[in-house]
């Protein structure tokens, strides 16, 4: 979130919020909003539609600006505030939707691949020690790496198992 809003100060002039769902300023580039409470963007999360507050409300605390939802699987994840005149900063937080949808689909690939890595060393573990491992869960693993039952696929599941563990020029009989 702090890189998010951070990077966007960087191409424009004015202050940037990531506000989580419950309405709560995350990270900011204006520090001291950091923590406090943000009507608007809650409003944008519960009903997962951009909020524009076209006037400065100094008595609630509101400034000028534009709150854009994030919604990703379907959900709202966080807001996307920036202070201005609306006009002027919408394609400000579209480019910061896009850069933090962006950054959660390369997050959930990263864990996708360390749960993967893990089955796959959990399967070669077992195999190798000639431990009990379920069928099941064996073959969801040959699956979702597309390995045959075959000598071939054997090769292929013990060398991703121990990827950057066997030298270079080791071949497995």
């Amino acid at each position: 979130a702090k890189q998010i809003v951070e990077t966007l100060k960087s191409i424009c002039d004015h202050n940037i919020n990531y506000i989580d769902i419950n309405g709560r300023i995350y990270a900011s580039t204006d520090e001291i909003r950091v923590g406090n409470y943000h009507d608007a963007g809650h409003e944008a999360a519960k009903t997962g539609k951009t909020i524009t507050v076209e006037e400065d409300d100094i008595s609630r605390g509101a400034k000028k600006g534009i709150n854009m939802p994030i919604r990703f699987h379907g959900k709202t994840v966080a807001v996307i505030g920036i202070t201005g005149p609306p006009d002027e900063v919408t394609k400000y937080a579209v480019l910061a939707q896009r850069i933090t949808l962006m950054l959660l689909r390369e997050h959930e690939m990263d864990i996708r691949d360390r749960n993967n890595q893990s089955q796959q060393q959990i399967a070669v573990r077992a195999l190798t020690k000639n431990m009990d491992i379920d069928q099941d869960f064996l073959n969801e693993i040959f699956r979702n790496n597309d390995i045959n039952m075959n000598k071939a696929g054997w090769k292929t599941i013990l060398l991703k198992a121990h990827e950057g563990y066997l030298p270079a020029n080791a071949s497995l009989r």
